[in-house]
């Protein structure tokens, strides 16, 4: 299955201990929430303010797009229905929705060949031939590349959230302010955040997927899918790019690092996902299940960082009124991250969602 063609067993049968029809009801599962919650969002004509930031030598603050909301310096851009995908994060989960889709259609064909085949007093195997075929090698393929490249972007969508945004976010929130108020710790953000790692690791855990080394390209390709869909469609749409990484009126140099950067940061965290899954391969459901729990203790985040020590910044008249403290963020951790979401566009100063 690894190293040629995925079989149906590779793609849509569990893992050893682990009944297939657990597996079915968690692939069911995961489909539905991630088409639900992907519909919700780009069905919302309301949208999300997204805060643009441009590095000096960009071509797209002269444009004047955007709009400077109250408390913030940067213009902010609406982003509503289809425009939602002009993030990553969202093409992220459409990619994950596409993978459950055709990972929960594999495993029910998979379960009826249970059925079939190895129950003779039901059917003959001449009989499951005769009523239904296998899922085609190329569509195998393509749920087996799906699963690697979800599984790689949705980390390093949570992880830079965890590590990047939300201490930026805490840093840039003002004295006096409540870190919990920013839009990272919104419930619609929480969970475009942290739940496609949840769902990505459990399938991993339950699933005989894992990722190949050999399908690195598909990764790279995944990357070049992003930048040509910000080139060819956000840019000219909607005068702007959703990340300072991907401005292709850079300095050529520097747009070119940043490029490369970015399909680097791609390909390490899908190597990540190879190196763990041959450290796995041998190992037991107790000890995966252990391993993917820790990755999820250690990059997802709901909830802002503890403060340190030292008395509480004042509280301004209208957050004593509603009987609300707080004290100035720091980037210190108490117990376990549990990290899930922000969109890698998040506001830095808490913008509002609408």
């Amino acid at each position: 299955g690894a190293a040629g063609a995925p079989t149906l067993d590779d793609v849509g049968a569990a893992r050893p201990g682990v009944p297939t029809g657990l597996l079915l009801a968690t692939r069911v599962v995961s489909f539905a929430f991630f088409a639900r919650q992907l519909a919700v969002a780009c069905a919302n004509p309301g949208g999300m303010d997204l805060p643009l930031r441009y590095l000096d030598g960009s071509a797209f603050p002269a444009l004047g797009v955007g709009r400077v909301t109250p408390g913030s310096s940067k213009p902010v851009q609406r982003l509503g229905g289809a425009a939602r995908f002009a993030l990553f994060t969202v093409q992220t989960w459409a990619l994950q929705t596409l993978y459950f889709g055709l990972a929960a259609l594999a495993t029910s064909a998979r379960l009826l060949y249970d059925v079939w085949v190895d129950a003779p007093p039901r059917a003959s195997a001449g009989a499951a031939s005769a009523h239904m075929l296998p899922p085609s090698t190329t569509v195998l393929r393509l749920t087996h590349v799906l699963f690697e490249i979800a599984w790689a972007a949705s980390h390093l969508v949570t992880t830079v959230t965890t590590y990047v945004l939300v201490p930026a976010a805490c840093r840039a929130t003002p004295p006096g302010g409540d870190p919990r108020g920013l839009a990272l710790f919104h419930p619609e953000q929480l969970v475009f955040h942290n739940a496609n790692v949840v769902f990505a690791n459990l399938d991993a855990v339950l699933s005989r997927m894992r990722l190949v080394a050999s399908h690195a390209p598909a990764a790279a390709l995944w990357c070049c899918w992003f930048v040509a869909f910000t080139w060819v469609v956000t840019a000219p749409r909607l005068r702007c790019v959703p990340y300072f990484f991907v401005d292709y009126t850079l300095p050529l140099r520097t747009a070119l690092a940043f490029h490369l950067g970015l399909l680097a940061v791609v390909l390490a965290f899908h190597e990540v996902g190879v190196l763990l899954g041959a450290v796995l391969a041998a190992r037991g459901l107790a000890a995966r299940v252990a391993a993917y729990a820790a990755i999820l203790a250690a990059i997802a985040c709901v909830r802002p960082p503890t403060t340190g020590t030292g008395p509480p910044a004042a509280a301004p008249e209208s957050t004593k009124r509603n009987g609300v403290g707080d004290r100035t963020p720091t980037t210190t951790t108490n117990g376990v991250r549990t990290v899930v979401a922000g969109e890698l566009a998040a506001s830095a100063k808490g913008d509002k969602l609408r």
